[in-house]
């Protein structure tokens, strides 16, 4: 993993304008192309706004800067900022790893899964035989921005070859 430091220097009474921008063009560019938000400050005098991203790698980064670049979104902010005047006085980044291994300084995330009862026409019910615990029905784990009725389809499919219809 690699993170991304962008800090923007501002006028403290363009907070307000700043953020809508940010809302509305840069957070979600970077959020369509694949870029994950650790998170976002802003000090105590309101005239600094940091924001860190978290990138799989290099490559991704670049990958993601490069599509930001030349979409139409992009252009859009670009245009918007022209209207806004003095949105931010300075930006600066940097990168930085972690220093967190071997140690975890973060705590365990939840882990969502998501099953179903599967009923073929003769009301009888499709159980799965899993390696460890048994017989049981199809499910799993939800993948990150997956709906709980996409992941209960999917599994469905992927453990049984099953194309299933919640109702």
């Amino acid at each position: 993993m690699i993170y991304s430091r962008k800090t923007y220097k501002i006028i403290p009474e363009k907070l307000d304008e700043f953020n809508e921008f940010f809302h509305t063009y840069l957070y979600a560019n970077q959020l369509k192309h694949g870029a994950k938000l650790i998170g976002r400050w802003v000090n105590e005098d309101r005239d600094e706004i940091t924001a860190i991203w978290e990138y799989d790698s290099d490559d991704q980064y670049e990958n993601i800067d490069q599509q930001i670049r030349t979409s139409g979104l992009h252009q859009k902010a670009q245009e918007r900022k022209k209207e806004l005047g003095e949105l931010y006085l300075e930006s600066m980044q940097d990168f930085l790893t972690s220093t967190a291994e071997p140690y975890s300084y973060h705590p365990p995330k939840h882990i969502v899964s998501a099953a179903s009862v599967i009923f073929n026409e003769d009301n009888e019910i499709l159980l799965i035989k899993g390696p460890r615990r048994g017989w049981e029905f199809p499910g799993g784990q939800v993948e990150e921005g997956e709906s709980l009725i996409d992941a209960a389809i999917r599994e469905a499919k992927e453990e049984s070859g099953a194309d299933i219809e919640i109702v």
